[in-house]
């Protein structure tokens, strides 16, 4: 019974609700607008520069909010701070398919930076790191990997409606905001929960009578953290890595299509 009991550790359950939250968050904010990039100029008359400010908007707002929302999560706990997250996030992506100017989207992008970091990243690892110690990194590997597996999918499923003159960018907006709805939303509010303590059970899925070992690992201060020249090469390492990866996604679209003369098509399997 026991065993049986283990292949079905609810925390597997968990696992998959953040994946899924995080795999719409992540490709919903940072990739797939980027992918619209094109149609957008050509519906708002708008240029490079004009366009690709929605993304400077996103990542400068979500870097200068970010602190406040850990001390939130500190003082709320993660899976509060999620659903106020992502509620707003849903709702931002309703509206988004209703612009009617450049302006509007950088209202939006600016709601969207609020809501990434209130249910993007650093909640879903808190959540998951909950519930698995000794699966720690194989769940946190696989949290992360959704991202881009958004990133790679979500456009090309889109594309087809995009570039459908009787249809076009905003039904194929309106689609993903509805998927987000059922498949981020829906999880946040139902299966999710913040630490096995609350159905009695013990990360991992040990027995009640286990205690659960965190490999020696050792917890620091924050300010023996910030100290520490590790945290700052990470830090530092991070922050290059994702202004190569931005910086290259906010244009590479519009050169597939302007410059390298790709189709519509083309451009986002490209991307993709």
């Amino acid at each position: 019974m026991h065993d049986n009991k283990a292949q079905f550790f609810y925390g597997w359950y968990v696992a998959i609700g953040c994946t899924l939250i995080y795999f719409f968050t992540n490709a919903m904010t940072l990739f797939v607008p980027q992918t619209l990039f094109p149609r957008l100029m050509e519906e708002f008359g708008s240029n490079e520069a004009e366009i690709s400010l929605t993304v400077t908007i996103t990542l400068f707002f979500a870097a200068l909010f970010a602190p406040f929302a850990g001390i939130l999560i500190d003082r709320f706990g993660p899976l509060k701070i999620m659903r106020i997250g992502i509620v707003l996030m849903a709702i931002t992506y309703s509206l988004y398919s209703f612009s009617d100017s450049v302006s509007d989207l950088y209202r939006l992008h600016f709601l969207l930076a609020i809501g990434l970091v209130l249910s993007g990243l650093v909640v879903n690892v808190i959540i998951v790191s909950n519930w698995f110690v000794k699966h720690r990194g194989k769940v946190i590997g696989m949290l992360i990997a959704s991202s881009s597996l958004g990133g790679a999918t979500l456009p090309l499923l889109i594309s087809p409606i995009v570039n459908d003159p009787d249809l076009g960018w905003r039904w194929g907006f309106g689609l993903l905001s509805t998927l987000f709805w059922l498949f981020a939303v829906v999880p946040a509010y139902t299966f999710i929960k913040e630490k096995p303590s609350n159905l009695g059970l013990l990360p991992d899925g040990l027995p009640t009578t286990l205690e659960p070992s965190d490999d020696g690992l050792d917890s620091v201060s924050l300010l023996t953290a910030l100290k520490s020249r590790a945290l700052w090469c990470l830090g530092i390492g991070s922050a290059c890595l994702w202004f190569s990866i931005q910086g290259l996604n906010s244009q590479i679209t519009i050169f597939f299509e302007q410059e390298a003369a790709f189709s519509p098509q083309q451009a986002v399997f490209l991307f993709s």
